[in-house]
């Protein structure tokens, strides 16, 4: 039981619920752990969420949800999961960065200078660009579309 005043760590170890034996960090997640991330990546990536309807503590959903994604058995299988979902969709960084040029080519038909900023918001934002000056950036067209 933890002291008050005493945090939340992240799990190295877990305990298996049927044998009550320590399993080491390597192994697979627990069947709790597993939920946390089919629901952590069907919610839109919301991890106090996920941690409140995969069952943990509502004392902590919050803590517990933040660390649950610091421990790397965790991590793993998110990323295998999601790994398996791009290339069952065919999705890569090039493919997605031709659907926003596509977006860009119909923003411009339409006149629609917030579509297209927002457009390129996202491909920059895809290659890892500066996202706070996008932003700046929709906050201008936004002052020049209300005049």
């Amino acid at each position: 039981m933890r002291r008050p005043g005493e945090h939340l760590q992240p799990a190295t170890d877990c305990f298996d619920g049927a044998s009550g034996r320590k399993t080491g960090g390597d192994r697979d997640i627990t069947p709790k752990q597993r939920k946390f991330v089919q629901l952590y990546l069907s919610n839109g990536m919301r991890a106090t969420k996920a941690a409140r309807d995969a069952g943990y503590s509502q004392k902590n959903v919050g803590q517990r949800g933040y660390l649950n994604l610091q421990i790397p058995r965790i991590k793993r299988e998110i990323e295998k999961v999601l790994a398996k979902e791009r290339k069952k969709y065919g999705v890569t960084r090039e493919s997605l960065a031709m659907e926003y040029d596509d977006a860009i080519i119909v923003a411009k038909e339409q006149s629609d200078t917030h579509g297209m900023v927002k457009a390129i918001a996202g491909k920059a934002k895809l290659y890892g660009l500066d996202v706070q000056k996008i932003e700046d950036v929709f906050s201008l067209v936004d002052l020049l579309d209300d005049e």
